[in-house]
């Protein structure tokens, strides 16, 4: 069985990317459980829960990315065959914002109401 100190060394990294500060990677002083110190298997049981709801949370996280980007490419193609070039001269600075304003919030018809002129 490997000593107490190489398990640690090795866990080192998976202990700092779960969190767990440098105290963590003190070994026990005795190689048993202790009130204070709970066992080396017990310490990788709780390790390996650990890793196993972060690659939940990576899993979660990763379909949501490619929800959003299956979003974004539907709205790229909606606009794509809706779009025709269009422009306005003329607009304050201040209407600019309030139009990307409109955008980010998704309001399509409040953009389309506005006197667009054709052609760029």
């Amino acid at each position: 069985m490997p000593e107490c100190s190489t398990i640690y060394r090795k866990l080192a990294p998976a202990l700092v990317l779960a969190g767990l500060g440098p105290l963590a990677l003190a070994p026990p002083a005795a190689h048993g459980q202790t009130a204070d110190q709970p066992s080396v298997q017990r310490q990788l049981e709780e390790l390996r829960h650990l890793i196993e709801q972060q690659q939940k949370t990576i899993g979660e996280l990763q379909s949501r990315v490619q929800a959003l980007q299956g979003q974004e490419t539907e709205m790229h193609q909606s606009v794509q065959q809706d779009s025709e070039a269009r422009h306005m001269r003329g607009i304050s600075r201040e209407r600019a914002v309030e139009l990307m304003q409109a955008l980010s919030r998704g309001d399509l018809d409040a953009i389309e109401r506005e006197p667009w002129q054709p052609g760029y």
